[in-house]
């Protein structure tokens, strides 16, 4: 069943189109990703589909419900994790649960709190003022107030952003586990493949504000699989002239320059990798090279012919 339906959406800012007849669905109990590099469309998306703001074209339905006819049902179906952290900072993690309690309506007040609390780990915290925690303590109770709804699909907008590598590691365990033990529907926005990759049972690639590819990690590395990345090392970083001959090779199918390396999706490496060395030869020297097998990382600089980061 699907619990998510985007249909058609587009959404302008004056003259830059944010996101362009964006369709896909969401299944009912799935861990869905969207991924693209900042500037993609991706919070215009989730913000689209929590009533943030309506699009200018097309509808999204939750469980049926129009976002742009129905929001007050909509509202009441959804969780929103926001990038920001949006928290009141004087107050304690107890306080701001409470106020956001009130805010959605929640009944039974006092063991939704205490659910939250124990789901994101910060049953010892409660008492403590927002500002004496750590970012990723906030980011963590930012979740607890998606959560207190209870609602049937959790929307969170790229929620590790600013946290050490062991609190990422613990935040996307506790949603995986979320989803295991609950069932609940998650949309999960970030530029971070591995936690796509680790996260999600489907993955939609965004970039300028359409979609670029929909499927499983299976399905989408399926997209490149006869193709290889060739990555070499450089002494002196290559010029657009160089980039643009090494794309006139045939089988060279996108380039990635970053300082002192490239990074090139290719059909048939030992066919390409002769000329290359050729073409790179009369301006640098190449230190290594190195062949590897597709991964999502490949799908997306296949598709749009640049890098996640850019």
């Amino acid at each position: 069943m699907d619990i998510v339906e985007v249909k058609n959406i587009s959404k302008s800012y004056g003259s830059i189109l944010a996101v362009s007849k964006l369709s896909f669905s969401v299944k009912e109990g799935e861990i869905f990703g969207l991924l693209g590099p900042n500037g993609a469309g991706k919070t215009t998306t989730i913000s689209i589909l929590s009533t943030l703001i309506k699009p200018d074209e097309g509808d999204a339905f939750i469980l049926s419900h129009s976002v742009v006819k129905e929001q007050g049902k909509v509202k009441k179906l959804i969780g929103v994790v926001p990038q920001d952290i949006a928290l009141y900072p004087t107050l304690t993690v107890y306080e701001n649960l409470s106020f956001f309690t009130d805010l959605y309506g929640v009944k039974n007040k006092k063991s939704a709190i205490e659910k939250v609390l124990d789901i994101v780990q910060l049953k010892e915290r409660a008492k403590s003022r927002v500002d004496t925690l750590s970012t990723g303590m906030k980011r963590r109770l930012n979740i607890a107030v998606g959560l207190l709804p209870e609602p049937k699909v959790l929307i969170l907008d790229e929620p590790t952003v600013g946290v050490d590598a062991q609190t990422r590691a613990n935040i996307l365990e506790s949603i995986k586990e979320l989803n295991k033990d609950s069932g609940i529907t998650v949309i999960y926005t970030s530029h971070y493949m591995d936690e796509v990759e680790y996260l999600c049972n489907r993955i939609a690639i965004i970039d300028f504000g359409k979609l670029k590819a929909l499927g499983t990690l299976q399905e989408l590395k399926a997209i490149v699989s006869e193709k290889d990345v060739i990555e070499l090392s450089l002494e002196e970083e290559v010029n657009n002239s160089t980039k643009e001959k090494i794309l006139k090779i045939e089988g060279v199918k996108s380039v990635e320059v970053a300082q002192k390396s490239i990074k090139i999706v290719v059909n048939g490496t030992n066919v390409v990798l002769p000329e290359l060395i050729k073409v790179i030869s009369v301006t640098t020297k190449i230190r290594s090279i190195s062949i590897k097998e597709p991964d999502l990382e490949t799908v997306f600089l296949a598709l749009t012919g640049r890098a996640l980061r850019e």
